[in-house]
């Protein structure tokens, strides 16, 4: 087929500006998490799973409940169908599928888009069914309901959802500030990092080689992720403790957060003259959880 150059140029960028028109909007809505928001975790991002926020626990604010929102167009009787016309884009909801979730476990999430005050009411009609056990004939659909494909894509969502649960309830790593030490430097490779303020590792000249390498004494430190590809180190310097990202090449430093008694909070980078990243904000406070990219949870304890 031969594609009309004009036509692929006002497809990309009707494109182009609805993606920023939807960036615009997200903005608006503040970092804090409301109903009708649509997010990505990376435990169920390779199936095309969003998660959208349908409503909030009634005795604890703390507790929100999510449903699964994917692109398969089959619908059953437990299912919202969102058209293309929606600021989220089209897909289905799959209300029988929800989970509750703590609002610190939107630290390993991102934000993606949202969805129009209708379909959220329409989820809720759903899930108030299937509470009161009362399968309205309005919302039936037992051909589909029957159907092996969809039965079969619903296994995959709900398995989905079963992972995504079983990670977020896992238990963070504990790891004691009164504990660090210096041999976390010892797994980094000697590269372009040169002695500063913040610790080093040894500087190589890249190609310069009459420059004598300059040795550093590391402060305590902890190595909190391997699976990067850089190496991502919480260093204390006798006042706090900051996340310091040695990348592997000339990539950036890694989206974080972190959550505090419920507060969650996003890793601002500073890159510091050697292309160290350093997290700008230093943790003091105790029982600080850094939440990791792949979804692991590491808490900072500074007691004993």
């Amino acid at each position: 087929m031969v594609r009309d150059p004009q036509d692929f140029r006002a497809r990309t960028r009707g494109a182009l500006e609805k993606f920023k028109t939807t960036e615009a909007k997200i903005a608006e809505r503040g970092p804090s998490p409301a109903v009708g928001d649509l997010y990505v975790f990376s435990a169920t991002a390779e199936l095309g799973v969003e998660w959208a926020i349908v409503t909030q626990h009634v005795d604890d604010a703390s507790l929100w409940f999510i449903v699964p929102f994917d692109q398969n167009s089959m619908a059953g009787t437990w299912d919202v169908v969102v058209t293309e016309s929606s600021e989220g884009g089209p897909g289905t909801l799959r209300c029988g599928r929800g989970i509750w979730i703590q609002a610190e476990d939107l630290a390993i999430a991102s934000r993606s888009g949202f969805l129009e005050s209708w379909y959220i009411e329409k989820a809720k009609s759903r899930l108030a069914a299937m509470v009161a056990a009362d399968c309205d004939d309005q919302f039936s659909q037992p051909e589909v309901d029957d159907d092996p494909d969809y039965q079969e894509w619903l296994d995959e969502v709900t398995a989905a959802a079963e992972r995504l649960e079983s990670q977020l309830r896992e238990e963070p790593e504990v790891i004691s500030v009164a504990a660090f030490g210096t041999n976390w430097a010892e797994t980094l490779r000697p590269k372009s990092y040169q002695a500063s303020d913040s610790p080093m590792l040894v500087a190589e000249s890249s190609g310069l080689g009459s420059l004598p390498e300059q040795k550093f004494n590391p402060s305590p430190g902890y190595l909190m992720a391997e699976r990067l590809p850089g190496k991502l180190v919480a260093v204390h310097d006798g006042a706090v403790v900051r996340l310091h990202y040695y990348p592997a090449g000339i990539e950036i430093a890694p989206e974080m957060k972190t959550s505090s008694e419920g507060v969650v909070k996003p890793v601002v980078w500073r890159v510091l003259p050697d292309g160290v990243a350093e997290s700008a904000e230093g943790f003091s406070a105790n029982r600080i959880v850094v939440h990791l990219p792949s979804g692991s949870k590491k808490l900072l304890s500074f007691g004993v």
